[in-house]
């Protein structure tokens, strides 16, 4: 993690998703004599979490066909958060790795309740105005969504599925 992506994951009371998704990206392996930096990286990390967490608790609940296993799932993921701060090792690898992974996680449910932004997977930052481009099915568990932003559309001639003819 660099200095000004911490430096900038916040500004004023708007939540800057990218930074945060950037500095949860990998967390240094700190030596025993390493220990203020590991715990000063610790705090970042648990006042990302508390952000995040704040803004998926207090969104709308899941609607639609899947609603009753994408709540079970966030509230499975908050509360594995939850657990995570209350944590004993604040300075461990393993915490600290812990707590980048729940950034990663929440990251993305966060930034579409607070701004209806979408991640963009050509791009890899969250926009507005994105539009799924493909989606891929899976037998069991959930898939995945591949969504571009509009530059990206435009830039490599993207079509969303929603405006492809229907297959026959």
């Amino acid at each position: 993690m660099t200095d000004t992506t911490e430096a900038t994951a916040t500004e004023g009371n708007a939540i800057d998703f990218d930074a945060i998704r950037h500095a949860a990206k990998g967390v240094p392996k700190f030596t025993d004599d390493q220990a203020d930096e590991a715990a000063a990286c610790a705090e970042r990390l648990c006042g990302y979490v508390r952000q995040l967490l704040v803004v998926v608790e207090t969104s709308p609940q899941p609607v639609g066909a899947d609603a009753a296993h994408l709540r079970e799932a966030r509230g499975k993921l908050v509360q594995w958060a939850r657990d995570t701060l209350e944590g004993d090792e604040p300075t461990s690898t393993f915490y600290l790795e812990n707590l980048a992974l729940h950034c990663r996680l929440l990251v993305s449910l966060a930034a579409k309740a607070a701004d209806r932004v979408e991640y963009c997977c050509w791009c890899n930052s969250y926009k507005t105005g994105t539009r799924v481009i493909h989606s891929v099915e899976a037998g069991t568990g959930p898939g995945a969504v591949l969504s571009a932003c509009p530059k990206c559309r435009e830039s490599y001639g993207l079509i969303p599925l929603s405006e492809r003819p229907a297959a026959v």
